[in-house]
């Protein structure tokens, strides 16, 4: 195969795209990204253009080397990234397909100043370059473009239709992607991320003279000059490379007056069906059922639907785990406090209790018990023998005649009072109600009998027992820190257990995958390697030609001397294909009769879908294409 073109950028372009589609550092999805992006989009990823750099200085190298027959070089990674470095085999299948023989020492310099002219440092403006060719075809109206894209649209585009299809259907372009193409230069928006950085290899020279001054026949004389910027299509969108024609029907299934399906769809369908062809040697199964596009059949790995809902439904099981344990730690804290209240409530009962009985010496406390005994007389109760002045009893069970309910020397229990006993009857004041009982349980005065209470129990007694009151309070209030400093601990333990085991979890969720993704890769390499083996060995040879613009010295003769005029390839092709810019090369000048042979084939670009022409110049243009094909 014989690649002519004018330009060196054009020249380097197909070696780059080229080289992506054999690059075997990328999973077929990324190359059709990444190869659609530069092909299509004025404006990359970051990424994308990291990519583009790296490949153009090893590109940049790999023509280098071819020119001094040495060694390939392999990737560097000290200056990429390991996701966008390519391998030395794929350099080493580019190097078995391309033949760069036929280009001169000077032609091979000019596509390394090309792939030099890819790195990031190199400054230029894309967007400030698509806004100055816009305001140059729009003129007076490019504050109304968009109402001309809407009738580019509408009228030219949409009127001519689908190819092999009836142009009533209309285009499968869709109007949104051609208007944002129209306005931004980005036709292929495939993740949803900033596309800031511009696209080097469409930058180019433009051929021309100034118009310093007129000769005497009106024509413009003046300097040569050469103008780098952006001077590829503002117009007609780059959806009818890869977007517009397909083997599978599904895609163009109409609904409801509108296709299903757009030409970015179309054109990620044809890019991934030319790899696997091209892997695989096997052309793509058209999808007959026409439900499921491209993407969505061959989805798989750690990407598939099955894996996707499968880790969905693990991270529900993990989520309500978690809720579960926070609900038993709130109960456990709940049930925590609730001891420690019940605690702390008996520990002062126990601690008033053992101080009264520590602080009084055993002769004061016999002399108290003596004293006590005189004052009271028999008494008879439940539980007790007659003439008892104290009946233990843990809680209170009702007023009894002739007795107290409260703390005493010896302990809580029903003390015989000295006054009812006098009088021969029980006062009301006397009676301790349910209240009463409760604070004597607690170690506090009765409402009742808080005088006669005050002069059985001493000054010093009472300083004692308030001394009581206040320690035992203290060491209750430690109990509680204690048991309240105990609990955030327990669950700072149970949390760093739970983290730990999620992030088990998660690691083996990540090995799990990074082995399954490793398994892909190294069956997507087998079938790079198959396919290397395929190019190989002489069955396909890519033979690059450059000639000179017509505009500053080239032309017929030129290309007679580069391939037409050249004896050993009389009679060599089956098949020549030009496109737009090219069509005049078809006439006898060129004499691209000579190197077809009898019965070859001439193809041309149509002009019906070129928007810089109405309908009779893309029929004059269409004419004169057939005349020279019929010249032929």
């Amino acid at each position: 195969m014989y690649v002519y073109e004018e330009e060196p950028e054009n020249l380097a372009r197909h070696i780059l795209l080229l080289s992506v589609l054999l690059d075997s550092s990328l999973l077929p999805k990324e190359r059709m990204d990444i190869f659609l992006e530069l092909h299509s989009n004025a404006l990359l990823r970051e990424r994308t253009a990291t990519y583009l750099e790296n490949r153009g200085r090893e590109l940049e190298a790999f023509i280098v080397s071819l020119s001094s027959k040495g060694e390939l070089p392999t990737a560097n990674a000290s200056k990429a990234d390991s996701t966008t470095t390519t391998s030395s085999s794929s350099l080493a299948v580019l190097a078995s397909i391309l033949d760069i023989s036929m280009l001169k020492f000077q032609d091979r310099d000019k596509l390394v100043d090309v792939f030099k002219a890819y790195r990031r440092s190199v400054p230029f403006d894309m967007v400030k370059a698509w806004d100055i060719r816009s305001r140059k075809w729009y003129g007076d109206r490019f504050d109304f473009r968009r109402n001309m894209i809407d009738w580019d649209y509408h009228m030219p585009l949409l009127q001519a239709g689908t190819p092999g299809l009836d142009p009533a259907s209309g285009s499968i372009i869709h109007y949104h992607h051609f208007r944002f193409w129209r306005m931004t230069g980005i036709a292929f928006e495939l993740r949803d991320s900033q596309y800031n950085e511009p696209n080097r290899s469409l930058i180019s020279n433009a051929v021309g003279r100034t118009k310093d001054f007129k000769d005497r026949n009106g024509r413009d004389v003046g300097r040569s000059v050469n103008a780098w910027g952006y001077w590829g299509d503002i117009l007609n969108s780059p959806y009818h490379c890869f977007g517009t024609v397909s083997e599978d029907p599904s895609f163009f299934k109409i609904t409801n007056k509108q296709f299903v399906r757009t030409a970015v769809d179309v054109a990620e369908h044809n890019v991934l069906s030319l790899l696997h062809e091209l892997r695989t040697g096997e052309p793509w199964t058209p999808n007959s059922s026409g439900g499921e596009a491209h993407r969505a059949r061959v989805a798989r790995g750690p990407t598939s639907i099955a894996d996707l809902e499968e880790e969905s439904n693990k991270r529900q099981k993990a989520e309500a785990a978690c809720k579960e344990q926070q609900q038993q730690q709130q109960q456990q804290q709940q049930q925590q406090q609730q001891d420690g209240t019940g605690a702390a409530h008996h520990g002062l009962e126990d601690g008033l209790r053992t101080k009264l009985q520590l602080d009084s010496t055993p002769a004061e406390q016999q002399q108290q018990q003596q004293q006590q005994h005189q004052a009271m007389g028999p008494v008879q109760g439940a539980g007790s023998t007659p003439g008892a002045s104290f009946m233990p009893c843990a809680a209170f069970q009702g007023p009894r005649a002739g007795y107290v309910f409260k703390m005493g020397d010896h302990g809580i229990g029903y003390y015989a009072d000295e006054g009812q006993q006098g009088a021969g009857q029980a006062s009301c004041g006397d009676v301790m109600t349910a209240e009463d009982a409760a604070r004597a349980q607690l170690g506090r005065p009765v409402h009742g009998g808080e005088a006669g209470q005050q002069g059985e129990v001493q000054a010093p007694q009472a300083e004692e027992v308030a001394r009581a009151r206040h320690q035992q309070g203290r060491s209750t209030q430690g109990e509680e820190a204690g048991q309240q400093g105990e609990v955030p601990a327990l669950q700072a333990e149970e949390q760093q257990a739970t983290q730990q085991a999620t992030q088990q979890a998660a690691q083996q969720l990540q090995d799990g995958m990074a082995k399954e993704e490793e398994a892909i890769r190294q069956a997507e390499a087998r079938l790079d390697a198959a396919a290397a083996q395929r190019l190989g060995g002489g069955r396909v040879r890519l033979v690059p030609l450059l000639g000179t613009p017509s505009g500053v010295g080239g032309g017929p003769q030129e290309f007679g001397k580069l391939l037409s005029g050249k004896a050993k390839f009389a009679g060599k092709f089956n098949l020549v294909t030009v496109g737009q810019r090219h069509v005049h090369m078809l006439g006898r000048d060129y004499g691209i009769n000579k190197v077809l042979v009898p019965g070859g084939l001439a193809v041309a670009e149509s002009g019906k879908y070129m928007l810089q022409l109405n309908k009779e110049q893309a029929k004059a243009f269409e004419g004169a294409s057939v005349q020279m094909k019929q010249s032929l």
